[in-house]
């Protein structure tokens, strides 16, 4: 949008500072709905001039980018060797058969995994872009952030949930498992892989440290109410959508220092009471009525919300007091307290000396961040189990869990981002199982989309149940799965279609036409 020839002065992000534009000059529009900013979006992604100088920021940005378009021409040049018919026939032609628990289910027919170098690199890109760019925060401070904190975490908002799914439309599925032979030769303590969740928890301290400095050093301006908003849902998005996914996976590895990291990411979101309540309570309750994580039908996810996060810390003083009585020693609440939230105040009060502030005043901040991360892995603990249950027993005992349990998607994106966390089933069904060997399995419900779309989903119930509840209906019934699963995407297709042009071509067009 061009401004009108006149000389006027523009606070440079609501920072604070302030600078004067000579007459004609061309200024994108600032602060106005995240969904008006796409188009300078993506012509900033492309963008190497900042002031008319290559910047160091821009250096990374550069760097940063350059490492997802190879991965993303690496994608493209397999989908052209597929369709010139020189890649290797990618469906078996035995499927393989997994007892567990007295039942048999199917493994998908694919290729076997690709657990090469080549492949294990794709879980470093996510975590080497965050730690470059928050290590320039850190030595650079709030001048590195090459965009105001608010739009910032509004862009990465936006680009998750709104504009990943809409890529995942029409991106290719991986449907590959890993084969008998690559399982029995050891891959699962293959360290390649196991290095992408150390280097993301070293990256996690370092945007926790760099951003709550950038927002509350004292040595520089305060900046306005807004700004720290931004910068605690950046913070909550990296830390809860990324940082509890890391923790997930170390929590079940049985060493005791994956263990320790995996509570100290716990620690930065004051979440630590969940390692318990999932690892003995989820993993045994799931798809039952007692269990607290998992969705009931018909329930909106701003009512499963409240309900999962009081039940699952009863539900972890329970198992507390149930581990205290078996040790033969009294429950304390005081102790149960202190064990949960302990950690998390000392943790604040060490990072408010690093950042040189008060406890008080980086607490808020630390608090927010904290609840945005929460509120996101209780939103993918909605739709990993919605709606679906396990039969009970004449006995009252319910059936061993197995892949008809979770919800599943193999959209290749969301699961090279998430470390194939959507490969719910066989995580439940073989809790120990690391990430690279997760399989699919015919039996395991499949969601529209990834986990990204699917959590944005979440937070508009109506469509939600639109989609998801014949799906679940079939699922439980034994209907034709297959039918509503091709009836479910092509619904969340129209709902992206939907949202796309009335939350980001509509504002753009109303926008142009009030600037005429």
């Amino acid at each position: 949008v061009l401004l009108k020839p006149s000389v006027i002065a523009v606070g440079r992000g609501g920072l604070g500072e302030t600078m004067v534009l000579p007459a004609g000059t061309a200024r994108p529009a600032r602060h106005v709905a995240p969904s008006l900013t796409l188009w300078q979006s993506l012509v900033d992604i492309f963008g190497l001039m900042e002031n008319g100088k290559v910047g160091t920021e821009t250096f990374v940005r550069s760097w940063i980018y350059g490492i997802i378009c190879s991965k993303l021409a690496c994608q493209i040049h397999r989908l052209i060797r597929k369709k010139l018919g020189s890649q290797a026939q990618e469906k078996a032609e035995a499927k393989e058969v997994v007892s567990k628990s007295g039942s048999s289910f199917t493994l998908m027919a694919g290729k076997p995994a690709d657990l090469s170098w080549l492949s294990a690199w794709g879980s470093y890109v996510i975590p080497l872009a965050y730690f470059t760019e928050s290590f320039m925060v850190l030595v650079r401070g709030r001048a590195a952030m090459a965009r105001p904190p608010l739009e910032r975490g509004w862009r990465l908002f936006f680009a998750s949930f709104m504009l990943l799914p809409l890529f995942e439309c029409f991106a290719e599925h991986d449907w590959s498992n890993p084969s008998t032979v690559q399982l029995r030769e050891g891959y699962q303590r293959d360290h390649r892989f196991r290095g992408s969740l150390y280097l993301w928890a070293v990256t996690e301290l370092i945007v926790t440290v760099s951003f709550s400095r950038a927002a509350l050093d004292p040595r520089r301006k305060k900046i306005r109410l807004p700004h720290l908003v931004g910068i605690a849902l950046t913070m909550g998005i990296l830390n809860g959508g990324l940082g509890i996914t890391v923790a997930h996976e170390l929590l079940h590895k049985p060493k005791a220092v994956d263990k320790a990291v995996a509570h100290m990411l716990l620690t930065n979101v004051c979440y630590l009471h969940w390692a318990d309540e999932h690892l003995v309570g989820h993993h045994d309750k799931v798809a039952t009525p007692d269990d607290p994580a998992t969705a009931r039908r018909g329930e909106p996810f701003y009512a499963f919300l409240p309900r999962t996060v009081v039940r699952s810390f009863v539900s972890a003083w329970r198992l507390h007091a149930r581990r205290a009585l078996t040790e033969g020693k009294t429950p304390s609440k005081a102790a149960f307290a202190l064990q949960t939230f302990g950690p998390p105040l000392a943790w604040v009060a060490v990072l408010s000396r690093i950042v040189g502030c008060r406890v008080r005043q980086l607490l808020p901040l630390w608090a927010a961040q904290a609840a945005f991360g929460v509120m996101l892995l209780e939103a993918v603990n909605y739709i990993e189990h919605y709606g679906l249950q396990r039969k009970q027993m004449p006995d009252g005992s319910y059936e061993p869990v197995n892949p008809r349990h979770s919800w599943n998607s193999a959209h290749r994106l969301s699961n090279a981002i998430l470390f194939k966390l959507q490969r719910h089933s066989d995580h439940h069904t073989f809790p120990q199982r690391p990430f690279q060997l997760l399989r699919n399995f015919e039996e395991s419900p499949q969601l529209p989309t990834g986990y990204f779309g699917m959590v944005f989903l979440s937070f508009c119930p109506r469509a939600f149940f639109w989609i998801m509840n014949p799906l679940v209906d079939a699922h439980n019934s034994g209907g034709d799965t297959k039918t509503a699963e091709r009836q479910a995407v092509e619904k969340f297709r129209r709902w992206c279609a939907f949202v796309f042009v009335g939350g980001v071509v509509g504002p753009l067009l109303v926008n142009k036409r009030l600037q005429r």
